[in-house]
């Protein structure tokens, strides 16, 4: 009588020494690809940490930037008589209430007259000063409307707003000058005035100034709300100027607890800015360093004022870095260490019993192949659009930004209608050309660029609508953007413009202030 396979103790040991032998191995090759990896995924993380916290921060100071330079046509077009209170109050109260963190508004001429607004508790006060020869006439009024005074009252000082760190002559058209950290002479706080001047136009002996104050302390709370989203430092700093603003909060698990922390992260960011400026201030480079025997990385990346520019940094371990990657691969390692037993068994089964393993393999990968080869045959439609590259252009054989947005635009498309696939590496006709024009270094390269274009272009909050992933077809790569519909409106956002593009069809059409209202009542009432 024959034995069956599997009571026979030999083959048994044989099946288990294999299955031990294929997780040990699969074991030393996950180390060895993660010590591989590390570096590559922090620099990454890091990279889209900075990229984030650049696109938030960059849209509060260009806020600053827009409001500065609003005031400065009101001021060259003489709609600001720095004389009639009532009518800078009813211009200026809108300024002050809409943006919490301007602690006051200050419009100043060279002859020494000066009209300064700022929040007191819950009430705005206004402080008018004109320098005489001897002091300075001040005159303060506290108000319930901007031409209401509930109370008012004067005094003598020797202030003198030509002497004021912001008080700037008029330089190069649409200049914005910030200042260097310096105590506000009201307050007595620390803080930073970003201001911006004119020729008055009635006088032309005669200029203006216009500032917005922004306390230290408000800087901080900006900071810590993008700091507490995620592992790392973020802080400003102006090389320039000679000061740093941290965050007024540690986010990194490698900063000791407690009244120690503070302390402890300005030292880590003094060592940052050290090794940066050592290294020449690179721009978007990563900048490595070792505090307390712990390798950390940074970033910096410049945008704010024409005078005295302001940088933004991220710095962070590289154990917060790849922290999160070595849990995921500990799930899924766990997983695949599930996975393997059962299918090691079955695939041993199947090789025992019909010896299929490679046609299993090879049917398996036909399938797959077969799925996106009739998806491409459908043709561009309502659902479905091709582009031969991400960043390259065909006619110029150069990168172009035009290649990007036209593919945003499509992703833009997808999400306001019903959504989509967009392929990258096939020509309109459905041929198959793949990525490799684009000459990226490598996959996850390819994968972080286009990220981060959807990030900038469409906002880090649709993300979670959006899977990109590289498929190998024919011997060439293209990578597929899944685009779930969006219960929110989207917009492609380049520079200062925002626009909105719906599916017509194989096309995508952009949509006027008018019909974008439009298509919004009709489908999403």
């Amino acid at each position: 009588m024959t034995k069956n396979r599997f009571n026979n103790p030999p083959a048994i040991v044989s099946i288990v020494l294999s299955l031990f032998c294929f997780f040990l191995i699969l074991a030393v090759l996950n180390y060895y690809q993660y010590s591989k990896v590390k570096n590559n995924i922090a620099t990454a993380n890091l990279e889209e940490i900075s990229s984030i916290e650049l696109i938030e921060l960059r849209s509060f100071f260009e806020d600053v930037h827009n409001r500065l330079n609003v005031v400065r046509e009101w001021g060259q077009n003489g709609l600001l008589q720095i004389n009639d209170i009532e009518e800078l109050n009813k211009k200026l109260f809108p300024l002050m209430n809409s943006q919490r963190n301007f602690t006051g508004i200050l419009l100043a001429d060279s002859s020494g007259t000066e009209y300064y607004l700022y929040r007191s508790d819950t009430e705005i006060v206004t402080r008018t000063s004109r320098v005489g020869k001897n002091d300075t006439k001040q005159k303060w009024q506290r108000w319930a409307k901007p031409d209401q005074v509930k109370e008012q009252w004067e005094e003598k000082s020797d202030y003198d707003p030509r002497k004021r760190p912001w008080f700037i002559s008029p330089g190069q058209e649409n200049t914005v000058s910030w200042t260097k950290m310096y105590k506000f002479f009201q307050s007595g706080k620390p803080g930073i005035t970003a201001s911006v001047s004119w020729i008055d136009p009635e006088f032309s002996d005669k200029y203006m100034v216009f500032g917005l104050d922004l306390l230290v302390e408000d800087i901080q709370k900006l900071l810590s709300v993008q700091q507490q989203k995620r592992n790392g430092i973020v802080f400003l700093i102006n090389p320039e100027a000679g000061y740093t603003i941290e965050s007024n909060y540690s986010s990194s698990r490698n900063l000791p607890l407690g009244g120690g922390g503070t302390s402890e992260q300005r030292n880590i960011v003094n060592l940052a800015i050290e090794t940066w400026k050592a290294e020449g201030k690179p721009v978007k480079k990563n900048i490595i360093f070792t505090h307390d025997r712990q390798k950390w990385m940074s970033q910096f990346s410049l945008f704010g004022g024409d005078n005295n520019p302001i940088w933004v940094g991220v710095a962070a371990s590289e154990k917060d870095m790849a922290a999160a990657l070595k849990n995921l691969l500990f799930k899924v390692d766990m997983t695949d260490f599930v996975v393997a037993f059962a299918g090691g068994l079955l695939m041993l089964f199947l090789v025992w019993r019909l010896g299929m393993r490679h046609t299993v393999a090879q049917g398996t990968h036909k399938a797959f192949s077969g799925k996106l080869q009739e998806i491409i045959l459908e043709g561009e439609g309502a659902h479905l659009e091709f582009k031969a590259t991400v960043r390259h252009n065909i006619n110029t054989d150069k990168p172009g930004k035009e290649i990007e947005l036209a593919w945003l635009k499509a992703v833009v498309a997808f999400m306001n209608s019903g959504g989509g696939i967009l392929l990258l590496g096939i020509t309109d006709d459905g041929t198959v050309t793949g990525i490799e024009h684009d000459k990226f270094e490598n996959d996850d390269r390819c994968l972080l660029h286009v990220k981060n274009l959807l990030n900038q272009h469409i906002g880090a909050e649709f993300s979670r609508l959006l899977n990109v992933h590289l498929i190998l077809h024919e011997g060439c790569k293209v990578a597929a953007i899944e685009c779930k519909s969006s219960p929110a409106p989207v917009f492609l956002k380049v520079g200062k413009n925002e626009d909105f593009f719906v599916r017509s069809g194989p096309s995508n059409t952009k949509l006027s202030p008018s019909q974008i209202i439009s298509y919004l009542k009709k489908n999403r009432s």
